[in-house]
């Protein structure tokens, strides 16, 4: 009897890791399609520290590192860029170019057909005292599930003292505009406060941003199910 036991708690045990565990162990896993966008680029640097650390690079920077995470693990990843380039597409104002730049970023998600849009960047504010983590969402269930997720693993992960809750974008960003598929923004810190800019620039902290949006897809596909979102698990 006590051996019966022993084989039902284990059977347990290998299901639920199967279920909630970190990686998803399935064969359909290459069918999951994501494009990773690194904010800014090429002339565009994005936000500028007061060291004259430019946005772009540390987009770039963790932008590759999840990347490499995702395709390890079996996912097909796309990325915007993989170098230091705008993606306009032909001269003009830098208004015009910008907005080239943005539509470019906004095709790639038909072309490649990705289920997941993951933009990477860099928070940046006038006084310096704002810190943390802020994750924004297109308007769709989708988007708002894997925000909540990325938002709670990041201040647990990158131990930031405070709870945070994901944010509507709305109509702020042309990039999350879409009614269907998972889009986010991710602001991994704020160059403006001297202690995240330091941090931000760290490649171990760079690691644990990686790490944990990679861990957090990783959950959302393990979860998801339309109609049913209304909890996120601790």
């Amino acid at each position: 009897m006590k051996k019966i036991i022993c084989i039902l708690i284990s059977i347990f045990i290998l299901t639920s890791n199967m279920i909630y565990g970190e990686e998803i162990h399935d064969d359909t896993v290459a069918n999951k399609v994501i494009l990773i966008d690194p904010g800014h680029g090429g002339q565009d640097g994005g936000a500028v520290g007061k060291d004259k650390t430019l946005e772009k690079d540390l987009n770039l920077k963790i932008s590759l590192k999840v990347r490499d995470l995702l395709k390890d693990s079996g996912y097909t990843v796309y990325m915007t860029r993989e170098d230091d380039r705008d993606l306009h597409t032909k001269e003009g104002t830098v208004k015009g170019e910008k907005i080239q730049d943005l539509k470019t970023r906004c095709d790639m998600k038909d072309k490649t057909g990705c289920e997941l849009f993951i933009s990477i960047h860099m928070n940046n504010f006038t006084d310096s005292k704002p810190t943390g983590p802020h994750v924004y969402y297109a308007n769709n269930e989708k988007s708002k599930f894997i925000a909540d997720i990325i938002i709670n693993n990041l201040v647990k992960d990158l131990e930031y003292p405070k709870e945070r809750e994901s944010k509507p974008a709305k109509n702020a960003y042309k990039i999350l505009r879409s009614p269907k598929n998972g889009e986010v923004i991710v602001e991994c810190g704020f160059m403006s406060n001297p202690g995240d800019l330091s941090k931000l620039k760290n490649d171990e902290y760079q690691d644990k941003i990686a790490n944990s949006i990679k861990k957090s897809v990783d959950e959302y596909y393990n979860r998801y199910c339309p109609g049913n979102i209304s909890t996120i698990a601790e």
